[in-house]
């Protein structure tokens, strides 16, 4: 008799509890709406980037830092729940309780008017409707549906490197490139930071380049790599197959070192299956690869394993970097060395404990300014060895710092991504204006691959070649307009074997 009754109880309610949960999911989930694009632009800095690492699946979060993701769930789901946990009980309660003051039950039972007022299924869709927009507007949704239907401006601008004839230079040059995390112009500006933060990098000799804005497509540490590397944007639309091979058909500077029989390293102090940068350089080139389970495995210091991703902070990531240069160096072994920073990663940056005081306790500040130290010591260390003589040297930001609200103050228009050549064979500059796809082609040029009447290489045209300002200009419009970025011929081919 009991069960029947229960059962009983269970039929009558279902619906109506079941349409009450329905409801609430509903507001979860335009809360979760609202919230999340501030999760987002904490973790990413556009859509584009949301979607690479998404259809990555896990290796396009593997290795990722526990604090970035923890701070999207934080924002996005459990700020959300509260609220709606606390509107339900609030609700319940006026509900419930019946109070004995006229005044208090008159303004108990309007509420509960305005709540059955809305609580039709036409408040639901609205409000469905009205969060999504607002959450397209903010990751600019808008504009990455546009670029599957707009004009293939890529297939346009893209010069195949395959018709390239590269030169083979007598005396080959070696290469150190330095990708340093968000680095870019605006911590040298004393009338913001209160002191050039990055007075040590510019005290070393070298060439700086003063305008190299950041244009659509490099706006993350994958993408402003693969610019770097290989003169095209990184586009999204076909992530799904870079999980077991990352664009094979893409001729890219490891590619063209690996042709002159270069040994070819990439560094990082992390996990390198994050965003799948260990398939991109074994695709292209690069035999040895380090990251945080190789430098375990090396007998590093466990202790020292607390930087971005669990890995290792720049201090010692270069420390162990340099012992294998100056091994290479010894052996008079032809090389590519190509290393990836972590401390300076936004929101406030990652400091080693051996960085000083005030700039551990400064924030991204801090970071920037220890950093710069860091790597300006190993440079010098490098040019005590004579490493640097024949060999050269690039120092670059991998893209524009990703800022919070609090932080847009200090990044100021125009903004530039730091680069800076320190060794370059004695050739002089064609102008002071570059992007990420100019990088390979400037680097192949300086090296001796490249001849100057022919320096264009991808989407990229080398700072050393003989195009005058006005059609570097053209160009540039161009390959920094948004369809750049739209769907391409052309970029479909790179998914296919060479």
């Amino acid at each position: 008799m009991h069960l029947k009754k229960e059962s009983t109880f269970i039929r009558r309610h279902l619906p109506r509890i079941l349409y009450t949960t329905s409801k609430l999911f509903v507001l979860f989930f335009c809360l979760f709406l609202i919230f999340a694009p501030g999760g987002v632009n904490k973790v990413y800095v556009t859509t584009r980037q949301i979607v690479f690492h998404l259809l990555l699946g896990v290796g396009g979060i593997k290795g990722a830092d526990s604090t970035i993701m923890n701070q999207f769930i934080f924002r996005s789901v459990i700020i959300p729940f509260y609220i709606l946990s606390f509107a339900t009980i609030s609700l319940l309660i006026v509900k419930w309780i019946k109070p004995h003051n006229k005044i208090i039950l008159d303004i108990r039972n309007k509420i509960l008017w305005i709540i059955r007022a809305f609580d039709c299924k036409s408040f639901y869709i609205i409000s469905l409707l009205c969060s999504f927009a607002y959450f397209a507007l903010q990751i600019d949704l808008k504009n990455y549906i546009k670029s599957f239907f707009g004009k293939d401006q890529f297939t346009i601008s893209y010069f195949d490197p395959n018709e390239i004839k590269f030169l083979a230079p007598k005396n080959q040059m070696n290469l150190i490139l330095i990708y340093v995390e968000s680095l870019e112009a605006a911590p040298r500006d004393p009338r913001l930071y209160g002191s050039n933060l990055l007075k040590p990098l510019d005290n070393i000799d070298g060439q700086d380049i003063l305008h190299f804005p950041q244009v659509p497509g490099t706006e993350w540490t994958m993408a402003g790599m693969v610019a770097s590397q290989c003169a095209i944007p990184l586009k999204p639309f076909y992530v799904k197959n870079l999980s077991d091979s990352f664009f094979p058909g893409l001729v890219c500077l490891g590619d063209v070192l690996q042709r002159f029989d270069y040994e070819q390293y990439f560094f990082t102090a992390n996990d390198l299956r994050f965003g799948n940068r260990d398939t991109f350089y074994k695709m292209h080139g690069y035999k040895h690869l380090f990251g945080k389970d190789q430098w375990k495995e090396m007998g590093v210091d466990p202790n020292l394993f607390n930087g971005w991703g669990d890995g290792l902070h720049d201090d010692t990531l270069l420390d162990e970097v340099k012992k294998i240069i100056l091994a290479n160096h010894a052996n008079k072994t032809k090389y590519n060395m190509t290393i990836l920073t972590t401390d300076t990663h936004f929101s406030n940056g990652y400091q080693s404990p051996r960085c000083e005081l005030d700039e551990r306790s400064s924030g991204f500040k801090g970071a920037y300014k220890c950093s710069a130290k860091i790597i300006a010591h190993f440079i010098k260390d490098l040019q005590s060895h004579h490493v640097l003589d024949n060999t050269l040297l690039i120092i670059m930001g991998d893209h524009l710092f990703m800022t919070l609200p609090t932080q847009v103050k200090f990044f100021p228009e125009p903004r530039n991504v730091y680069f800076k050549i320190v060794q370059n064979g004695g050739k002089l500059r064609s102008r002071n204006k570059m992007n990420h796809f100019d990088v390979a082609p400037t680097i192949l040029d300086i090296m001796g691959f490249l001849n100057q009447s022919n320096s264009k290489f991808g989407l990229g045209i080398s700072l050393f070649s003989d195009l005058d300002d006005k059609t570097y200009e053209s160009h540039f419009e161009q390959v920094s307009n948004d369809d750049i970025i739209n769907s391409s011929i052309r970029y479909n081919s790179f998914l296919e074997s060479k």
